[in-house]
């Protein structure tokens, strides 16, 4: 392509209303976006068994191609049509028994949500209802791409316990541990057959609910497999991805669940809503989108945000523009590859009326679909440098567990059974995640990527491994190979104190890394005390962890009762840091904490040259013609100035301009090339 796409969400059945298409798609065009998406339900499109009702999608996409407008169609198989429940039994079951009758709300009005995909008539069933809308359109001329799923997920945690589900489950721990003696034996559990194993509906043993939660995700990326497979039967050619609605870097693993790797792995590419906060109140709200996007583009380097909210909640108040012009440029910044508005016009229907959209119901401007507008003239200017652009690359790289997160998440479950819709975040490795990618990304040109342990590490200088508890031989053989080949490790407690089993390892950390550490874990008590890193004391830290040093160690932190808290080794080419302080403090002093640790790494490691702690500096560069486009952020509470010598201003706010300097206030930021 040779233009950056920047589209609207326009039709979901039955808004907006035919009356409206034409002036509104023809005020699309004008105003420069690139693409629209539409949204034909299942229940709607095939209210009798077998006879397919596509009238609406015929006259929108006649009208886009007439307009110049690219369509992007997404069957919503997710709503369901009368006769797959009251025929098929598609109704899903939750804890104990109890069934899930199907609902409506605002982003399914005509009902039907949620059938049970494992049922196998409603998986056939909705792959016709997808092969039958691609045989319908995939000559047509304004037909640009599907989106097989949208939001793919399970959710709440006790669905879906229907028959058919049960033995989804059980076929799932079969090809896991082949016969029930080696499930027991991993485990230590007592189970008599696969066929007596039933999902859980209590957290009291992490093992049954993780491999609950676990068979959830995997049948999720079946199902969105499924409807990808249906798609590309009747239309090889075309490409087709899907979104997740919250990625796992904001989801709740437990009671919402989903694995970005498995879905990307099932479609030609990926993509995210964004559920941001557009009036942020604090540092980990403001930057969210920026840690979104890291870890989408670990997961799809071509990833694509599919549901911006310009506004929310019904009658929401209107953000303030410099906060959504900031969102916009932080979300391009990432180094997504293309975005779609959710939506054009705010709903009428259910729960989101007079909500999420960019104009007014009736399809007049609002102050939010003027700055919309102007960001995407900007894009249009740069759009042809833009899609040929990559985030240049970092040093420095964050792992992220999918079963650590789950773990974490189960361990901080206060009651023995789960009740449905019960979501939470964050919680305490969320927390280390997120707090750890701050302030490690806050000075330092172009931030950190996110890596799991399946990837290579060797290609950054220092790898951040915060609040990782599951730790196997293979992960501990990598950890000390990366340091020992000259790679550096930071290492936040708790750290390596269950294996794989989830069972609490007697020697902590396991699998001989005290060697790599220098240390050994003696004690975790709830207790209150302070600590001081590198002469700056921290006060009220509510986890006090000990431990005995057992390695030539050099100690750069100690608690208030003068016992290590923060540790430095070299190993082999390279340095291990450890830290036993930022346990579940508040997020401002953890954040802190954190802050003063990754600055003394940087510096005892070579990594820089910094920046003022809330300062971001990302730049997105074509390698072939050595042109780029930076994005610098503000966050820091006094003016920082930027050099801007020979360069173009593509936009900014809060930002004084002149002499090959840019002054940006807290708050704002510029972007240029």
């Amino acid at each position: 392509m040779d233009f950056f796409p920047y589209g609207v969400q326009y039709y979901r059945q039955p808004t907006p209303l035919p009356s409206e298409w034409k002036e509104d798609l023809k005020n699309i065009k004008d105003a420069g976006y690139t693409h629209i998406q539409l949204r034909p339900q299942w229940k709607w499109g095939e209210r009798e068994e077998g006879k397919y009702f596509f009238d609406d999608i015929d006259t929108l996409m006649d009208l886009a191609y007439e307009t110049g407008l690219r369509v992007i169609l997404k069957p919503m198989v997710e709503c369901a049509p009368d006769w797959i429940f009251a025929l098929y039994g598609g109704s899903r079951v939750g804890f104990r028994g109890v069934p899930i009758p199907p609902i409506a709300h605002g982003a399914f009005y005509v009902g039907g949500w949620l059938p049970c995909f494992d049922n196998p008539v409603v998986k056939e069933r909705s792959a016709g209802f997808a092969k039958a809308l691609a045989t319908r359109f995939k000559d047509h001329p304004a037909l640009w791409f599907y989106n097989a799923w949208n939001e793919p997920r399970s959710r709440p945690t006790g669905q879906c316990q229907c028959e058919h589900s049960k033995k989804s489950f059980r076929e799932y721990l079969k090809r896991r541990f082949h016969t029930i003696e080696e499930l027991n034996e991993f485990y230590g559990k007592a189970y008599t057959s696969f066929e007596f194993i039933d999902p859980p509906c209590s957290v009291t043993d992490y093992v049954e609910m993780m491999l609950w939660r676990e068979w959830a995700a995997v049948a999720v990326s079946e199902h969105v497999k499924n409807i990808y497979d249906a798609l590309k039967s009747a239309d090889p050619q075309k490409t087709v991805m899907c979104h997740v609605g919250g990625c796992q870097m904001v989801n709740d693993p437990l009671d919402d669940t989903t694995n970005d790797m498995l879905n990307a792995s099932v479609v030609d590419f990926y993509g995210t809503s964004f559920p941001v906060a557009l009036e942020p109140k604090n540092m980990r709200e403001t930057v969210t989108p920026m840690i979104i996007g890291d870890w989408l583009r670990r997961v799809d380097k071509n990833f694509w945000i599919q549901e911006f909210y310009p506004c929310q909640e019904e009658w929401g108040k209107e953000p303030k523009d410099s906060n959504l012009r900031r969102l916009l440029w932080l979300s391009v910044a990432t180094g997504c590859k293309g975005w779609t508005y959710w939506q054009y016009r705010s709903e009428r229907v259910g729960n989101e009326s007079n909500g999420w959209g960019m104009r007014e119901i009736s399809g007049e401007e609002t102050e939010r679909s003027k700055v919309c507008d102007d960001i995407g003239l900007k894009l249009r200017e740069i759009g042809s440098l833009l899609v040929k652009t990559e985030r240049k690359p970092t040093q420095v790289a964050q792992i992220y567990h999918t079963e650590q997160d789950l773990l974490s998440r189960l361990e901080e479950w206060t009651e023995n059974f789960v009740d449905d819709d019960k979501r939470g975040v964050p919680y305490k490795y969320k927390k280390t995640l997120v707090n750890e990618h701050v302030m490690f990304s806050s000075c330092l040109e172009n931030g950190m990527d996110f890596v799991t342990w399946d990837d290579d590490f060797s290609k950054y200088k220092l790898i951040c491994c915060g609040g990782e508890e599951i730790i196997t031989p293979e992960m501990a053989r990598k950890l000390k190979d990366y340091v020992k080949k000259g790679g550096n490790l930071y290492v936040e407690y708790p750290f390596a104190e269950r294996d794989v089993t989830t069972w609490v390892s007697p020697r902590r950390p396991n699998n001989g890394l005290e060697e790599l550490l220098g240390i050994r874990e003696t004690a975790l008590y709830k207790e209150i005390h302070s600590a001081t890193i590198d002469n700056v004391t921290f006060k009220d830290i509510p986890i006090y962890i000990k431990a005995k040093v057992v390695g030539d160690v050099k100690v750069f932190g100690n608690w208030d009762t003068g016992e290590p808290c923060a540790f430095e080794k070299s190993f082999g080419k390279g340095k291990v840091f450890t830290s036993l302080s930022p346990v579940c403090c508040g997020d401002e002093q953890e954040k802190g904490i954190i802050s003063h640790i990754a600055k003394y790494i940087y510096n005892s490691i070579g990594i820089g040259p910094l920046l003022p702690t809330g300062l971001f500096k990302i730049e997105r560069a074509d390698e072939e013609s050595n042109k780029s486009i930076t994005f610098v952020f503000n966050f820091t509470d006094s003016l920082q100035p930027v050099d801007i010598s020979g360069c173009k201003i593509v936009d900014c706010d809060k930002c004084k301009i002149g002499e090959g300097k840019a002054q940006i206030n807290t708050g704002g930021f510029v972007v240029y090339c």
